[in-house]
């Protein structure tokens, strides 16, 4: 990730084995924030997470497309739930609907926007017996369109 490239690119100044402990520390807990829970809400979107040993493993459902991946997000949990009870794939028992939160809509929009390899398919709706509605959008347009200030 460039955020962290940038950072050891730099001299640092040496730390302590404290300081190092609090830094490794501090950067965990940031990290457990960008990985949704069972308790997360959508703000807005709702997303599938990969499940193993009833935990989240940090890794969204991706599906390929012609530059790289499409991320599936549902603007409500019923929505996601829907597509995730229907959908014909084996592996999909192995994921969970999960609340992203601005923090973390933020973080996938600025991986999307440095890697140029991730968009969005964000599903609208879907009637009974009727395809899903999908916009498909990049990093640049989810943070403005979907990100709060």
């Amino acid at each position: 990730m460039k955020i962290f490239s940038d950072f050891f690119q730099k001299k640092q100044p040496e730390l302590s084995t404290d300081q190092k402990q609090k830094v490794l520390s501090d950067m965990g807990q940031r990290l457990k924030k960008l990985v949704p829970d069972e308790k997360s809400i959508g703000e807005p979107f709702w997303g599938l997470m990969e499940i193993k040993g009833g935990q989240s493993t940090g890794n969204y459902l991706v599906l390929p497309n012609e530059t790289g991946v499409s991320m599936p997000l549902f603007i409500s949990k019923y929505h996601a739930e829907a597509f995730l009870a229907h959908r014909p794939l084996p592996d999909l028992k192995l994921y969970a609907v999960r609340g992203l939160t601005q923090e973390q809509i933020r973080f996938l929009s600025k991986t999307a926007e440095d890697t140029k390899k991730v968009l969005f398919m964000i599903f609208l709706n879907q009637e009974e017996g009727t395809q899903w509605k999908v916009r498909q959008i990049d990093g640049k347009m989810l943070k403005a369109e979907f990100v709060w200030d």
